[in-house]
């Protein structure tokens, strides 16, 4: 089930803002940030990538950007979603081609919706189908399916239109669908309904 998100009041902005400031002169604020944010980055980054060393990268790379960046921060959004802006932007950027993605990063992972993948040999095939997928349908669908955010988040994380984010998901889906042929385990977690034909 997807995690359902409270927005933040304006206190907790003000606080991000005034953590973002202090960060522009003191490297004990620094310091801070990153202890707060660096493990969901490398966790996003380490979906995205597949390959620990390259997420390890994009963490350096991210948080250069933040610090390098922060001055323009002006407590609009919450910090910790203008830095997993930055993340995704980095880690589609830095992606190469990767190994299959760790059963422990993918953990359970709520593919339909109602079931949840347990079994360690059936996450084995999925994460191999998962880096089958290309690279814009395998970045919605982690971010949409695995980390949990709504399809307005993904899209405006991705930097798409929600039309855009739909379409995606669903190719996404199909595509896994394909990949999946010959192994009916899989067949059934992937099954894509066609489109209902309008008219008679």
């Amino acid at each position: 089930m997807t995690p359902v998100r409270q927005p933040l009041g304006r206190a907790e902005l003000e606080e991000d803002l005034a953590l973002a400031r202090r960060c522009v002169h003191e490297l004990e604020a620094r310091s801070e940030l990153f202890r707060r944010h660096a493990p969901v980055v490398y966790r996003l980054a380490r979906r995205l990538l597949g390959n620990p060393s390259d997420a390890e990268d994009v963490v350096q790379e991210v948080f250069i950007d933040v610090f390098a960046s922060l001055e323009r921060y002006r407590g609009e959004a919450p910090l910790k979603s203008w830095i997993y802006r930055i993340a995704v932007r980095r880690a589609l950027r830095h992606r190469r081609r990767p190994a299959p993605v760790p059963l422990e990063v993918v953990g359970e992972v709520a593919i339909d919706g109602s079931s949840t993948l347990d079994s360690r040999s059936l996450l084995r095939r999925v994460t191999r189908l998962l880096d089958g997928l290309s690279e814009d349908r395998r970045a919605i669908f982690i971010l949409h399916e695995v980390e949990g955010h709504s399809l307005p988040e993904a899209a405006a994380l991705l930097g798409i239109s929600l039309t855009a984010a739909k379409k995606r998901v669903w190719r996404a889906r199909r595509e896994l669908e394909r990949l999946a042929r010959g192994d009916p385990a899989l067949q059934a977690l992937f099954h894509v309904e066609a489109p209902a034909r309008r008219g008679p």
